[in-house]
């Protein structure tokens, strides 16, 4: 199916919407670091099976800093530890290799855990046709 006759059907604006949450916990040596999750949500939920990939570029400090993700069944959910807070740049990839990039501001802090961080895309027709 063609994406632009799916997103005619679509209600407009449609959202891809970038999410994290953090958890602290304290390293052998008493620092204080962080497991964390991104991950993307889409409105209508339905938009989400026209994505097939989001690629995930982390702080240049990883040790692997490109990781493409292709389960969409966790929201493209990637895990992750680490001490600080920085900007990920994420391409998220249709299903026909067209991609938009999302810039997302990963926020450590226990709080992040009950109140999502989230930055969000509104996708139109016209970066799709």
């Amino acid at each position: 199916m063609q994406l632009i006759k799916v997103m005619q059907c679509i209600k407009w604006p449609a959202k891809i919407i970038v999410r994290n949450t953090s958890k602290s916990y304290r390293n052998d040596i008493g620092e204080r670091w962080f497991y964390w999750k991104i991950f993307i949500e889409t409105e209508p939920p339905s938009l989400i099976n026209q994505i097939q990939a989001v690629e995930y570029h982390l702080h240049p400090t990883f040790r692997v800093k490109d990781i493409l993700i292709t389960n969409k069944n966790t929201g493209f959910r990637l895990e992750a530890q680490g001490w600080g807070e920085f900007v990920i740049k994420m391409d998220v990839i249709l299903n026909d290799n067209r991609s938009t990039t999302i810039s997302h501001y990963l926020s450590l802090d226990d709080s992040a855990i009950k109140e999502k961080k989230e930055t969000v895309k509104i996708v139109n027709v016209k970066e799709y046709s």
